[in-house]
């Protein structure tokens, strides 16, 4: 290596700096492909790196550096809801709620305690446990512990539950087998009494 920078100053170069060489950009991260990238995540938000990366002729590692740390766009699911609302539930339930909020201003606190609210779940025999709860340090040395997978029960009962301001009204158990048909029931329920 020393020899050729020896030739080729003893050849007549003066310029230690490096010469312009035509060829590959040394970065795929210009100002024109970050809005380019932009654009494509603005017109499909379901589109992934490998695609960008195809689309602009760059690397995937350029194109996550693009997304995730200049652009700083980060990828989420969306949360499961129980169920869409139509446009005539979403009426109801705005109607229902301008009423409450009327009866609110003429009754006062008086109001709010004749609302009786119910629920229900399923309750198992067994509490499972989490992964989260099973979590422990863990040294290096130490044996791995084994986690065995806990069999459910049979045993499952519907839970209902009332209850108000000052506290539970009703607490309903319904067994498994007579509960089935109201799997699909809604969930939640606001009544007055």
């Amino acid at each position: 290596m020393v020899r050729g920078w020896c030739r080729t100053f003893s050849d007549g170069r003066q310029q230690v700096e490096d010469i312009p060489r035509a060829g590959r950009t040394r970065t795929a991260t210009t100002d024109a492909n970050v809005g380019k990238v932009d654009d494509m995540i603005r017109a499909n938000r379901r589109i992934t790196i490998d695609e960008v990366a195809e689309e602009l002729g760059i690397s995937h590692e350029r194109a996550q550096n693009i997304i995730h740390d200049i652009l700083r766009y980060r990828k989420v699911s969306a949360r499961w809801v129980p169920r869409q609302l139509t446009s005539t539930h979403q009426e109801q339930r705005m109607a229902v709620s301008l009423e409450h909020l009327v009866r609110y201003h003429e009754d006062g606190n008086d109001f709010l305690f004749r609302i009786v609210t119910g629920d229900e779940t399923w309750v198992h025999h067994f509490t499972p446990e989490s992964k989260a709860a099973s979590m422990e340090w863990k040294h290096p040395s130490s044996p791995v512990r084994k986690k065995f997978k806990t069999t459910p029960s049979e045993g499952k009962v519907l839970l209902t539950v009332f209850w108000e301001a000052q506290g539970v009204l009703l607490l309903d158990f319904l067994e498994a087998r007579n509960a089935s048909s109201l799997n699909n029931r809604s969930t939640r329920e606001e009544v007055e009494y």
